[in-house]
């Protein structure tokens, strides 16, 4: 008896590894293209860590810049560990201490991203990282990696941003730079 359930302990362990292997071994569009799902599976992991520090509300009707140019206006509702972000016809939700894993898979394009939203060590900075690996009709297989910092202070919101990503599987890994400043709308 005891035999049996180590036994069918090992099989449903294997079953698990297979299951999450599969699930992210997906990939699909550019995060910028609207995306018509076939196959869409998500894989959530979740760090829950008791707030020890007090929380910066980065809520608000945000105007700016980037890089001296006017900005999008962002709309931001913080509340606790949920923020959501709106800027022209995009709206993302995240939740603080979640890593988010979405594998969308077509005929001709797959794609697998990871989004993440964490506190900096003294709770006074949001890190967004997102990476993305995807593969478009043409077959060309394209990465994408960005870290994006948002620091409220003063009334003020700077948002800093560095992204790697390849145009294709030839050629070399590029590189660019954002920084915006922000105030709150009226």
């Amino acid at each position: 008896m005891k035999c049996q359930q180590t036994l069918m302990t090992r099989s449903f362990y294997r079953f698990i590894l297979l299951y999450c292997g599969l699930i992210n071994n997906g990939m699909a569009l550019p995060w910028f293209e609207k995306q018509t799902h076939v196959d869409h599976s998500t894989f959530l992991l979740t760090a829950k860590n008791e707030v020890k520090h007090p929380q910066l509300n980065y809520s608000g009707n945000w105007i700016g810049q980037c890089d001296n140019s006017q900005a999008v206006e962002l709309n931001i509702k913080h509340n606790k560990d949920k923020l959501s972000i709106s800027y022209g016809f995009i709206i993302e939700n995240y939740t603080i201490g979640e890593v988010e894993s979405i594998t969308v898979s077509h005929v001709s394009r797959s794609e697998n991203n990871h989004n993440s939203l964490v506190w900096s060590p003294d709770h006074s900075v949001l890190i967004f990282i997102h990476s993305d690996l995807f593969n478009n009709e043409t077959g060309h297989l394209n990465g994408f990696f960005s870290k994006v910092t948002m620091v409220l202070y003063n009334e003020e919101l700077n948002v800093n941003g560095q992204y790697f990503y390849t145009e294709s599987n030839i050629g070399p890994v590029q590189q660019d730079i954002i920084s915006c400043n922000y105030h709150r709308r009226g």
